[in-house]
């Protein structure tokens, strides 16, 4: 490695993405990256920069809950600290994660190192309460451990980069000094605007108005209140117009046979995935992006990408005020009541009335998450923890 470059390693477990480590690929050239993933890593990856693939508890089903019930480890990578050994900055993600703790005591062996965690968790309490299958609270020496992992990283890394306000305050609530908290709004990679009428030929949606969702078919994503309040919406409304559910999960099946009792083949197409290109094209021409996420024992909506996807473009969000939600949306769509069908409902007509308003905040809202904005002040902190 060269002596006279900066070595940063972004390390993300089982979650390196492209639509995150692209905005590494931009940094000034005294800035050398390279990337760190697991095997079984959630996302196909293509990056400009070098990546390093290790073994990693995540890698089968019984070392990963061995790991996680027995050791509180979350995605310990094997062997990360000796790759550690000639890094200037290592950054992680999350207070609790195992390759956390892992880069904390790689700092043993290279005293140089500075750790950068990016906190996406906003959840209180989320190893308390419903963790462990079959019980309603998780047993003591459990949370003792989780309690010890955190406290452990809160005083080990350097610094700490929440993407919103209620990432901030779970830091907080962890004992973490505020000069150690930076709020850090994520940012969203250039694309190359699409040609609405090729998208529209494409997915056979010529002079039709778009509705989208995008997300895993989940419970707590809401998908249940979406589907029924569209089957429940007046003929004249729907008429020409068309809902786009884009993902997959457990409640796949269920959605399939709902769509299909119906016979709202027409009026509900199920998508179960596309590349992000693709969705981007999808939110181009589309109405409003609509997500009717509900919090949980264990999670409440995050900062959500497709969110801020959808109003760089000019769509409107139709969303709950649950989590993250309203911080990231701000004045670029309407919020309605979390699992509130009829509040959905009244929405979404009023939205329907004010798009071309709501277009425009949307946007403005959008360039608080430019790239070029998010790469210079992460250059910044680089260099301020590195001082």
């Amino acid at each position: 490695m060269s002596k006279d470059k900066k070595h940063v390693a972004l390390i993300r477990g089982n979650s390196l993405t492209d639509w995150e480590g692209k905005l590494w690929e931009n940094l000034p050239e005294d800035f050398i990256v390279e990337g760190f993933c697991t095997r079984k890593n959630l996302y196909p990856t293509h990056l400009n920069y070098p990546v390093n693939i290790l073994r990693s508890t995540v890698d089968g089903f019984i070392l990963n809950n061995v790991s996680k019930y027995c050791f509180g480890f979350f995605q310990k990578m094997y062997g990360l600290e000796q790759y550690l050994r000639n890094f200037d900055i290592a950054h992680t993600a999350e207070i609790y994660y195992g390759y956390t703790s892992q880069a904390v005591s790689a700092k043993k062996i290279n005293p140089k190192l500075k750790v950068v965690c990016t906190v996406w968790d906003n959840s209180p309490d989320r190893f308390e309460f419903g963790y462990w299958p079959g019980l309603e609270k998780s047993p003591q020496i459990w949370i003792n451990k989780m309690k010890k992992i955190i406290s452990a990283n809160a005083e080990g890394v350097d610094l700490f980069l929440p993407v919103t306000r209620g990432s901030a305050e779970l830091l907080q609530s962890y004992g973490v000094e505020d000069s150690k908290i930076h709020v850090l709004s994520p940012g969203l990679f250039p694309y190359e605007k699409p040609d609405d009428n090729k998208t529209r030929e494409k997915f056979n949606l010529m002079n039709k108005k778009v509705f989208l969702s995008v997300n895993r078919l989940v419970k707590e994503k809401g998908i249940y209140d979406i589907l029924y309040v569209w089957k429940d919406l007046p003929k004249e409304f729907l008429e020409n117009k068309v809902l786009i559910m884009i993902g997959s999960g457990p409640e796949k099946k269920t959605v399939e046979h709902l769509v299909k009792k119906w016979h709202f083949e027409d009026k509900i197409i199920l998508i179960d995935s596309l590349q992000n290109s693709e969705i981007q094209s999808l939110h181009a021409i589309s109405e409003c992006l609509i997500l009717a996420s509900h919090a949980t024992q264990l999670w409440q909506e995050q900062f959500g990408y497709v969110l801020a996807e959808a109003m760089r473009v000019g769509t409107p969000v139709l969303a709950t005020s649950s989590g993250a939600i309203p911080e990231v949306v701000g004045n670029g769509g309407i919020l309605f009541q979390p699992e509130n069908r009829e509040d959905l409902k009244n929405k979404l007509f009023k939205l329907a009335e004010l798009r071309a308003y709501l277009a425009i905040e949307a946007k403005k809202q959008s360039e608080k998450y430019g790239a070029t904005r998010f790469q210079n002040e992460l250059v910044q902190i680089y260099e301020s923890v590195l001082k």
